[in-house]
């Protein structure tokens, strides 16, 4: 298991050095949060119609 958990904090570790990952994390944000507007959005018109 202590392998496992090395290996994986060295993966995530080389992820984050790079820009990638914050252009994935920032393009992540951005889906779900149109995604949340949406749904609240749609929410609210059933709502009161």
């Amino acid at each position: 298991m202590g392998n496992i958990l090395t290996i994986a904090q060295k993966e995530l570790r080389a992820y984050f050095v790079s820009p990638i990952a914050y252009v994935v994390l920032g393009l992540f944000a951005v889906l779900f949060g149109v995604f949340y507007v949406t749904s609240l959005n749609v929410m609210v018109q059933r709502r009161f119609t």
